[in-house]
């Protein structure tokens, strides 16, 4: 009786402590994913979260608020915009560019504005901080 009572307690114990619940490791991994989107966050996430094929990366020295916007030029409904530099350097950017090291992705074009989201402003991937620069 003393063997059947061991054996259906080990028994019981084994299982008890083997259970394993089949979400615990997900929820480990979103918490996981979080800790890493924070300290990765001024790092290259910002093209983790948006990553497409079109993205092309255009590296400038100048920061992106120094330079000015001169004109939109439009061509069959594509739109290129023009900056000038404070060296009166011209620079062109296109709809799905990337400027490095500003971090500013260039999201529309149109003949009255540019719209852009300046990844080191913005705090979440899914709804990232748009700007609009418009011609005066």
């Amino acid at each position: 009786m003393k063997k059947n009572m061991l054996i259906f307690l080990f028994i019981i114990l084994n299982t008890y402590k083997s259970y394993a619940d089949p979400f615990y490791n997900e929820e480990d991994m979103n918490k996981e994913n979080i800790n890493e989107q924070i300290i990765l966050k001024n790092k290259e996430l910002y093209l983790d979260c948006n990553r497409k094929d079109s993205i092309e990366t255009i590296n400038i020295v100048e920061k992106f608020q120094e330079l000015e916007l001169i004109g939109i030029i439009g061509i069959n409904n594509s739109f290129t915009g023009i900056l000038l530099n404070k060296n009166s350097h011209i620079i062109e950017i296109k709809k799905d560019q990337v400027l490095e090291p500003s971090k500013i992705q260039i999201t529309d074009i149109n003949s009255k504005e540019i719209e852009y989201i300046d990844w080191n402003k913005s705090n979440s991937c899914k709804k990232p901080t748009k700007i609009k620069l418009a011609i005066l």
